[in-house]
């Protein structure tokens, strides 16, 4: 069945009202385990067939446990979901847009296409563990202290996203990350007083081997010192970043005027957050993308930076 028969299924006598019910039930917030479908399992996996759900909108589910189900094609755009379980998911191309989720854990589920575009992840402290997300939106998604350990992110799309307290753990990132923000924390003290204490973001073990980053930027404490940056010859893992930063300072006094400018201008924008952040990865492709010919220049004193230790 192609994605409009999954939906529209749903509307038959025997289906109809499921979603409502689901709602009535997280409306409530006593708890609720999806142990059945209209229309049983899926033949392929033995999922629980939940393929094409839609529910009502501004739905509320608190405490609903989605276990051992498929639930691609669903519908939960601009739900508010509290404190849910979902447990060997399946969520294909399922709509999650504008949800604001709460609390809830995420345990073996795989998001393939699954658009998550202006929703918000991780009040409370969310978990997801062994999660894969593949093709994934994340546009304009927000962030607040969500905890992701051995997860996968491949071929995600991203852009102008800051993880803000996110922590991830033994986590691999694949392809393409473009316009993301790793902190190690909360960016402010008020952040912590109205969302809560976050777990560190250590970055424990979290490999970027095979990712290509672009604009990314590493702040407030992030650790890098366990991560495995690309390896490819675009990307340079600096330690002591601070001190690499003023001794490049210090070097593109001597350069030509137009060079200088540029030289001054990468130190100026990265200093800014160095205080805070030890170590960083930086990326020939922004400096090519951003400072032009200047860039091999700035690429070498880096390289020269490093070596000198």
């Amino acid at each position: 069945m192609n994605s409009v028969q999954l939906k529209k299924r749903w509307h038959c006598p025997e289906a109809n009202g499921f979603a409502a019910l689901i709602n009535q039930k997280g409306r409530s917030g006593n708890g609720f385990e999806i142990s059945e479908s209209p229309f049983g399992s899926v033949a392929s996996s033995g999922l629980l067939d939940l393929r094409g759900l839609s529910f009502p909108d501004q739905a509320e589910l608190r405490k609903i446990v989605f276990r051992n189900a498929d639930i691609s094609g669903a519908q939960f755009n601009g739900a508010w979901i509290e404190r849910c379980t979902f447990e060997n998911v399946r969520s294909d191309e399922a709509a999650w847009k504008n949800v604001a989720e709460h609390g809830s854990t995420f345990a073996e589920c795989m998001f393939n296409k699954t658009n998550f575009r202006d929703a918000i992840l991780g009040y409370k402290g969310s978990h997801f563990r062994r999660c894969r997300f593949t093709n994934a939106n994340f546009q304009k998604a927000q962030f607040i202290r969500p905890e992701f350990d051995d997860c996968i992110f491949k071929d995600c799309r991203f852009a102008n996203v800051d993880f803000s307290a996110s922590s991830f753990e033994q986590c691999e990132f694949f392809g393409e990350v473009r316009g993301v923000w790793f902190r190690g924390g909360f960016a402010l003290p008020s952040q912590r007083e109205r969302f809560g204490t976050p777990r560190p973001n250590r970055m424990l073990n979290v490999s970027f081997a095979r990712a290509t980053l672009i604009d990314v930027t590493f702040s407030n404490n992030c650790d890098l010192s366990s991560v495995v940056p690309p390896t490819d010859s675009d990307h340079r893992l600096v330690f002591e970043w601070k001190d690499c930063l003023l001794k490049l300072q210090a070097a593109v006094q001597s350069w030509p005027t137009d060079e200088k400018i540029a030289g001054e201008l990468f130190c100026k924008t990265h200093l800014t957050h160095a205080e805070t952040q030890d170590s960083y990865i930086v990326s020939f492709i922004d400096l090519i993308e951003v400072y032009g010919t200047v860039a091999p220049k700035l690429w070498k004193s880096i390289g020269d930076c490093l070596s000198r230790g």
